[in-house]
């Protein structure tokens, strides 16, 4: 499914109006972006894509597993398309060191996905405050309040991956 490029608009925002679970999906119970869809967000063929992630597959295991699946093609013949499955951490790598013909699209790009990352945290520091506030509210000491909060966001941290990624022991 072919998406064409957005032109920069409003927020600075390049990528296409597309669903969230065209570009999560998951792997494992881990969140995974696809390759071809980090291409076509990038606006580089996925073949150099693969290229890049070939070359750098070493660094890239260092953040993580990185699974592969090959797709066949409506043609009997012919190699398949290799894809890749990356977590949020080789995504964000994989940003760093990937360069597209158009600079200012790849600016606009990383831009975006800067802003969305501070999103992210902002929201999470906000659940956790609001949280702290609660739970001192309903009484508790500041001690309590915090293993209150570090118990709500491990809670939190576990939806969304299956390993803990706080490491926050309750004693």
């Amino acid at each position: 499914m072919k998406r064409p490029n957005m032109p920069v608009q409003g927020q600075g925002f390049v990528q296409p109006e597309i669903n969230q679970n065209d570009i999560l999906i998951r792997h494992k119970a881990e969140s995974r972006i696809d390759s071809r869809v980090i291409s076509e967000r990038a606006g580089i063929q996925h073949e150099s894509l693969c290229a890049t992630i070939k070359k750098h597959q070493q660094q890239l295991r260092d953040l993580g597993a990185l699974p592969r699946y090959s797709l066949k093609s409506g043609h009997k013949r012919g190699r398949p398309e290799m894809r890749y499955m990356l977590n949020e951490m080789q995504h964000d790598y994989l940003l760093r060191i990937v360069r597209g013909r158009n600079p200012e699209h790849m600016r606009h790009l990383k831009q975006d996905e800067t802003k969305h990352r501070f999103h992210l945290l902002s929201v999470v520091q906000e659940i956790g405050i609001s949280a702290f506030n609660e739970a001192i509210q309903n009484g508790m000491t500041p001690t309590e309040a915090v293993r209150e909060v570090a118990r709500r966001m491990e809670t939190f941290a576990s939806l969304m991956t299956s390993a803990p990624s706080l490491g926050v022991n309750h004693a």
